[in-house]
């Protein structure tokens, strides 16, 4: 079980050099929004996500589509879906009464899924705005959940690090962009291999 809680300082990790040569692993991330966060939010928050990955040498697009398999992605090792859905708060409450989750849990992933359908992180947007709000940081902070919970799905793990973007703590004043360890980087490559 995946969750990111909030309390203790994230360490930046160093950027990464990109994948050897031009070849880039690309993670498609199809977003369901139930509960409707504002635009603008949206995209600042994608924009932070966005530049976890890229310091990890990772493209990370995003979709509203919802996802459906592709044949020209499918075998394609390139390409990586996953789906991110951002629950309302009735939705978050549900979920988290079922899983018994503390009130510091932020999101939720299905990091022991093998396959694309099943790759999904839960995002819990209104108790990530409760905890950033006073910070005014709710972009920065709906930015690392989406980034930490996909890249549970991406690590196949629950666990979390010492340090970095899958460190299980975060603080939402800490402004930094953080991203995977390389050992985390290594893992990825291993699991989704360029052809």
């Amino acid at each position: 079980m995946a969750a990111w809680t909030a309390s203790a300082i994230v360490a930046a990790a160093p950027a990464a050099a990109p994948f050897d040569g031009d070849a880039v692993l690309t993670v498609s991330a199809h977003v369901t929004d139930y509960a409707n966060v504002p635009r603008e939010e949206l995209a600042g928050a994608q924009a932070h996500a966005t530049a976890a990955y890229r310091a990890a040498g990772l493209a990370l697009t995003w979709s509203s589509t919802p996802w459906r398999p592709e044949p020209s992605r499918s075998t394609d090792s390139n390409w990586i879906d996953v789906r991110v859905v951002i629950l309302s708060r009735d939705m978050t409450d549900k979920l988290c009464r079922e899983r018994r989750f503390s009130d510091e849990v932020l999101g939720h992933a299905l990091s022991a899924a093998t396959g694309a359908s099943g790759r999904i992180a839960y995002i819990l947007y209104h108790r990530i705005t409760r905890l950033a709000a006073s910070h005014n940081t709710v972009q920065q902070g709906l930015g690392h959940v989406m980034a930490h919970e996909i890249g549970h799905l991406l690590l196949g793990v629950s666990r979390h690090a010492d340090e970095g973007l899958m460190r299980e703590e975060w603080r939402p004043w800490d402004g930094r962009v953080h991203t995977f360890t390389r050992r985390q980087e290594q893992e990825i490559r291993r699991r989704f291999p360029l052809p």
